[in-house]
């Protein structure tokens, strides 16, 4: 008779090993796939972040502002509300204070320049092409329309899809003092 011998035969031994490697590729694609998701929602977060604080402080600005002027003329803009684009507004507050909203695509910044000038957003890609747009309400009053986007990731234009991020930005204003 003969002893049975323990252990396992080259067939188990191969079956196990093949089993291991499927598994192993699985969990790395999973692993890969986790990690790339993770840097794109960390840039649309960075961008969200820097879109919103601008967006805040300008609508918050615009909505108080005792007066709305336009840049080149200094007439009233709700005077001229005209449906043009513009780069920049003026906003004077109830203490007569001056503040300029600017967007500056060369430099990729959204500025306010006033008595104490702030970078709003700064370090990634600013799109203003349509930033300041007046337009009149139903009821007469102008509204204020601050558009831009925000990216990141798309400089040099080899980047990767889950390494770039784009976020528009957009919010209607109507000042209460009109």
């Amino acid at each position: 008779m003969m002893k049975k011998q323990a252990g396992f035969t080259f067939v188990e031994l191969l079956a196990v090993i093949g089993v291991l490697a499927i598994v192993g590729t699985i969990g790395s694609g999973i692993f890969f796939t986790v990690l790339r998701n993770s840097t794109k929602v960390r840039l649309e977060t960075k961008l969200k972040q820097k879109g919103e604080f601008a967006i805040g402080v300008m609508e918050k600005m615009t909505r108080g502002a005792w007066r709305i002027e336009d840049l080149d003329t200094g007439e009233k803009i709700g005077d001229i509300c005209d449906g043009l684009t513009r780069s920049s507004i003026p906003i004077v507050s109830p203490d007569g204070s001056k503040t300029i909203f600017a967007c500056y695509s060369d430099t990729d910044q959204i500025a306010s320049e006033s008595a104490n000038p702030a970078i709003l957003v700064s370090g990634t890609e600013v799109d203003c092409s349509e930033f300041i747009t007046c337009q009149l309400g139903n009821n007469g009053v102008p509204r204020v329309v601050v558009k831009f986007s925000l990216s990141e990731g798309s400089e040099g234009g080899a980047a990767l899809p889950y390494q770039k991020a784009s976020i528009q930005f957009q919010t209607i204003v109507a000042p209460r003092n009109y």
